[in-house]
C-alpha cells in the first residue's frame, strides 16, 4: 500500500522551541533523538549504541523513547484505519 505523505512547516518561537517540541514528543531525550536522526539523514540506518554513545541518555532512556514514539505512530495508524 501506498501512504501519501502531506509534509508542513511549523514556526516555533526560537526561545520556546525546545519547550514545545519536549510537549509534543514527551520530553527531552525525545526532541534529542529526533535531532540526532535528522542530522544523519533520514535515509541511513541509525543505531542504538550510537544513540546511546552520541546523546548523553542511559540505554533505558533511549528504548523507553524509541517505544513510546514507534507506539504513538503506530495507535495513529491503527486508529486512521492505515493497518
Amino acid at each position: 500500500m501506498i501512504e501519501k505523505l502531506h509534509p508542513y512547516v511549523v514556526f516555533l518561537p526560537t526561545e520556546k522551541k525546545d519547550k514545545i517540541l519536549s510537549a509534543i514528543f514527551g520530553s527531552k531525550a525525545g526532541v534529542d533523538v529526533l535531532r540526532f536522526s535528522l542530522k544523519q539523514g533520514v535515509a541511513k540506518n541509525i543505531y542504538q549504541k550510537d544513540l546511546v554513545k552520541t546523546l548523553n541518555y542511559s540505554n533505558k532512556t533511549i528504548i523507553e523513547n524509541l517505544k513510546n514514539s514507534h507506539s504513538t505512530l503506530r495507535s495513529k495508524r491503527i486508529n486512521g484505519k492505515k493497518r
